[in-house]
């Protein structure tokens, strides 16, 4: 499941979404995340302080995360 978190810092909210361990093997790259060799998490800066648009672009970013999650699941059948 993703959740946003708000830096304590900065205010500036972050994605972070945990990869799991069965599709570390397999997961395909995505574009704005750094490529990593068995990713455990996909984290990302929403560059906002507003809840209500870290909340739309965190949306965003899942939809492309789980069907990266889809695509793992398909290649380790």
């Amino acid at each position: 499941m993703a959740n946003i978190r708000r830096h304590r810092k900065t205010g500036i909210f972050w994605y972070r979404r945990v990869v799991l361990v069965r599709l570390r093997q397999a997961m395909p790259n995505i574009e704005g995340f750094p490529a990593k060799a068995n990713r455990t998490e996909f984290i990302k800066t929403l560059g906002t302080r507003s809840i209500g648009d870290a909340n739309r672009l965190a949306a965003e970013l899942d939809v492309l995360v789980q069907q990266s999650f889809d695509a793992a699941e398909r290649t380790r059948r």
